[in-house]
């Protein structure tokens, strides 16, 4: 009579570490793999799709696998280690592959190199922790004879797991421990479960050698040194540098390196500040003409990117006050480890004052207004750094500028040669501009300097600038009077207006990021040319054509199920619904993905609370499917929820468009639309299998094709979705194009018998 509480409680103990470790992984790992992509999110949905595929192909492949294995509680055990070293190798490999791949650190990689990466990456444990779940149904199931632990509670419990574990990574883990330090952790607690499956194994030999390479395992994750295999990895991620400081906030990965006697700070990846030698005519040219332009400022905007000497140079102007956004304090504590030079005699300006605070949030929620809002990033390389660079951002900007205030921003240029895609990037920015300030000037060089405002002070010639900088007694090293007179020279002004005769109209918005796609091609031209070729054409794709592509898709189904010879168990519309979904299902996750970015700025802090939400409606609704389609309205319940995620494609697009406000509510609302996009997916999932199961005379084909169907859908979603869709046809474009999509998978059950 002890052995079933027993067994229960061992089972759920089991299910919950699992879960929770396997949302540790991938969110750690995704983590890692954004450092080596650069902190793109857009990439997002290529390493989504690649989690999925192998989470999918270890549910499938080890699930049919385990009624054929006679100790089940032994591959269990077996998984167990393949998901506990595998980790430790998802984690190395994710920081070092590009010394095994030739790449140097600070090299893009292409498309196709981050889904083969990002697969090879991910292969043992997505696979091994699918497996795990298989295993765990078919193990407790029968062990229980399902009086206390059935399939749906097993989903239960893991999500569970998974919740517990996305609320302890977001606001406790990653904040305090490094990534090997967690697959310590991750590591004791599996082979302390596993020790526990062990138990039941009748094979004496088995069992003594499982207990022998687990005995083994402990000991070495006890005795493991996680300092010692970080600092391994990070020197061969970044090549020659001596690793200086290495941290995580809550917002990105701060890595500081040391070549000689020059100190770089990476963000994400990415070279941001550099001591004690900064480039010091871009820093000069910014730090001074947005300034000099200006009548007498004294309160002076700077969003982001100022340390390591633009903010030294915007202080030697006779302002009152410079106000500096930095949403991440982990900066300031990083640069500690350096010698602090120029940076100690900015920071101890009393006109100083650091604001710990994303740019749009601060602008929402101050009264303040200034004469100057210089933009620090040099334009739009991903989701967060494109939010300062819309349309709606510069309406929001203007109303913190006083009567003749400017806006001063940056973006890569040429005066040699602007490609389609350059010449796009500058002008939908430059239009969006134009959108909400009477005058805008462009000075074109390699870095075009931008100005945005209602006076008409912005035009003043080289030779007024150069008489205020005399006036004002300013030092500079590279503003002299020929200097000023060859940048500002009225000849490239009008090469550059010719060159960008031809230039796109649109305006990059929130939710239409068109700046961030041509960024992206250009990314693409340069590590990729046939990539960037096919996304070009691509660029010219509109609601329309994805209207027309998804109904000829459609027709071409509805003629195959009714063709006896192709469709022969009756069953093509339930495929086609379930791909449909997989697609459905994998965009509406980028597009919340997307939307909280634009709206919160902070994707990187909350991955792992998003994704645990996400998956307990997957879970909850995976329950409910099973107990509906024992009643018999397994088809009418899939009907009706077809018809609902018609509505909810709208809703949700519009819900995002219309910008959901940074609050306490706002982070309810999208929390509540990643639940219910995983109520939808989970429960359309169970009943397409319990439908199809009923027509197929070989229930071994049930799950392959299915699978097949779900990931299809899912991986074209993941790859195509955030790189391509989203910032093309927009949210709204988006919503209409799912919305449509299932409206045909609807149309095609209603013929299925």
């Amino acid at each position: 009579m002890r052995t079933v509480p027993y067994f229960f409680s061992m089972a759920i103990l089991t299910i919950l570490i699992i879960g929770a470790s396997g949302l540790i992984a991938q969110v750690i790992v995704l983590r890692e793999l954004l450092v080596s992509f650069y902190g793109n999110e857009l990439t997002l949905g290529i390493i989504l799709a690649n989690w999925m595929l192998l989470e999918a192909g270890g549910v499938y492949f080890l699930g049919r696998l385990v009624d054929r294995v006679k100790e089940k509680y032994g591959l269990m055990v077996f998984l167990q280690l393949v998901f506990v070293w595998g980790f430790v190798y998802a984690v190395y490999l994710a920081r070092t592959f590009k010394s095994f791949s030739g790449a140097f650190f600070g090299q893009g990689l292409s498309l196709a190199s981050i889904y083969f990466w990002s697969f090879l990456v991910m292969l043992a444990i997505g696979f091994s922790h699918g497996g795990l779940f298989a295993v765990c149904c078919r193990v407790f199931q029968r062990k229980l004879d399902q009086p206390h632990l059935g399939i749906g509670k097993v989903y239960t419990w893991e999500t569970i797991g998974s919740i517990l574990a996305g609320g302890l990574l977001t606001y406790i883990l990653i904040p305090f421990f490094n990534s090997f330090q967690l697959v310590q952790l991750v590591a004791l607690a599996n082979l302390a479960i596993a020790f526990l499956c062990v138990l039941p194994v009748k094979d004496r030999v088995l069992k003594f050698c499982f207990g022998v390479v687990l005995t083994a395992s402990l000991v070495f994750f006890i005795w493991f040194n996680p300092s010692r295999l970080q600092d391994k990895s990070l020197s061969r991620q970044y090549k020659s540098e001596e690793i200086v400081d290495y941290r995580n906030s809550i917002y990105a990965n701060i890595v500081v390196t040391r070549n000689s006697r020059q100190d770089v700070l990476f963000y994400n990846g990415i070279p941001e500040i550099t001591v004690p030698d900064p480039d010091i005519s871009s820093i000069e040219e910014f730090g001074h003409l947005p300034l000099l332009f200006s009548t007498h400022p004294r309160k002076v905007l700077l969003a982001g990117s100022g340390l390591g000497g633009l903010i030294q140079e915007i202080l030697k102007h006779p302002i009152s006050k410079l106000d500096y956004l930095e949403i991440d304090p982990q900066i300031l504590e990083a640069l500690k480890s350096v010698d602090f030079g120029y940076i100690a005699r900015e920071l101890s300006d009393p006109r100083l004052k650091i604001i710990n605070e994303d740019c749009r949030h601060f602008l929402q929620n101050s009264r303040e207004k200034y004469d100057l809002i210089l933009l620090g990033s040099i334009g739009p390389s991903d989701l967060v750094s494109n939010r300062l660079f819309t349309q709606e951002f510069f309406s929001s900007a203007k109303k913190h500028l006083e009567d003749e205030g400017i806006i001063s921003l940056r973006l890569n240029g040429s005066l040699t040669y602007l490609s389609r895609q350059l010449r796009d990037l500058n002008f939908s920015i430059i239009n969006s501009l134009k959108a909400n300030f009477e005058n805008v000037r462009v000075i074109p060089g390699d870095l075009n300097l931008i100005l945005g405002s209602d006076s008409t002070t912005i035009f003043l010639g080289p030779d007024e600038i150069s008489r205020r900088i005399q006036l004002s007694g300013l030092q500079t090293k590279t503003l002299v009077p020929a200097y000023l007179r060859l940048r500002m020279d009225k000849q490239w002004l009008e090469w550059f207006n010719n060159a960008s005769l031809e230039a796109t109209q649109k305006k990059n918005r929130d939710f239409t990021p068109i700046a961030l796609f041509q960024s992206l091609l250009i990314w693409n031209r340069q590590f990729s040319p046939f990539a960037a070729g096919i996304f070009e054409s691509l660029s010219r794709f509109n609601l329309l054509k994805a209207s027309f592509v998804i109904i000829g898709i459609f027709l071409l189904s509805l003629f195959a199920s009714k063709n006896t010879r192709i469709n022969k168990s009756g069953n093509l519309g339930l495929v086609y619904c379930l791909g449909a979904t997989g697609f459905w299902g994998m965009m509406v996750n980028l597009e919340l993905v997307f939307g909280f970015q634009v709206s919160f700025g902070y994707v990187y802090k909350t991955l792992g609370l998003l994704i645990a939400v996400f998956m307990s409606g997957i879970a909850l609704s995976s329950a409910a499917a099973r107990r509906i389609s024992i009643r018999g309205q397994g088809l009418k319940y899939l009907r009706t929820t077809e018809a609902a995620m018609v509505i909810f494609s709208i809703i949700i697009s519009l819900a995002i468009s219309r910008g959901i406000a940074y609050s306490s509510v706002g982070l309810m609302i999208y929390i509540l639309m990643f639940f219910v996009g995983g109520l939808f997916l989970g429960f359309e999932f169970v009943l397409c299998a319990l439908l199809y199961r009923q027509n197929s005379f070989n229930s071994g084909n049930v799950g392959g094709m299915l699978y097949s169907a779900d990931l299809i859908g899912g991986c074209i979603a993941g790859f195509l979705g955030g790189i391509w869709l989203l910032p093309i046809l927009g949210i709204w474009g988006c919503g209409l194009v799912l919305s449509l999509l299932k409206a045909t998978s609807f149309v095609l059950l209603k013929k299925y018998k």
